[in-house]
């Protein structure tokens, strides 16, 4: 720090770990359906010794498996928690961990998990002659085969038929 008058500094010792680091091993992406293993990594570098509560809540597309809600993890030892989770529709979900220390103290740590079709987008073309006085149903099986989620029906009409050009000609 410094003024016009006068100069100084001052000092002081930083942590930059906290005492219990937590690391969870995550995919990139789910798809609907699959089934999956996390591994929670717990580090008791130098926290409270004793029995830790563990707790895991999810919103959006994923559900939670089984898990040791309760861990014992004395100072200087690791422990790894297996957590099941299972995805159940698409869209961007939240995994939330809290860890109740010995003491009292409460760690949170949140996660975003995408769960996605493994399939690419699809564009179904349905192309007919509308006669005079006829009329066009949209209903379910124009979706049939598609997944539910995300699933979009567009309809267009016109005097010209649709020409698609799959290459320069």
């Amino acid at each position: 720090a410094y003024s016009a008058n006068a100069l100084g500094h001052a000092e002081h010792n930083v942590i930059v770990r906290d005492d219990v680091v937590v690391n969870l091993g995550l995919p990139r992406f789910l798809a609907p359906k699959d089934k999956t293993e996390l591994t929670l990594n717990l580090d008791n570098i130098d926290g409270p010794a004793g029995m830790t509560q563990v707790e895991f809540t999810a919103t959006g597309g994923i559900e939670i498996g089984e898990y040791p809600k309760e861990i014992k993890l004395d100072v200087k030892q690791k422990q790894q928690v297996r957590v099941m989770l299972n995805a159940k529709t698409s869209g961007v979900a939240i995994l939330v961990m809290r860890l109740t220390l010995p003491d009292g103290s409460l760690r949170e740590q949140n996660w975003d998990i995408t769960v996605r079709p493994t399939q690419n987008y699809q564009t179904k073309i349905v192309q007919d002659i509308l006669q005079p006085s006829k009329t066009v149903s949209l209903d379910d099986n124009l979706l049939k085969g598609q997944i539910p989620e995300g699933a979009i029906i567009s309809a267009s009409f016109g005097a010209v038929p649709y020409l698609q050009l799959t290459r320069a000609v």
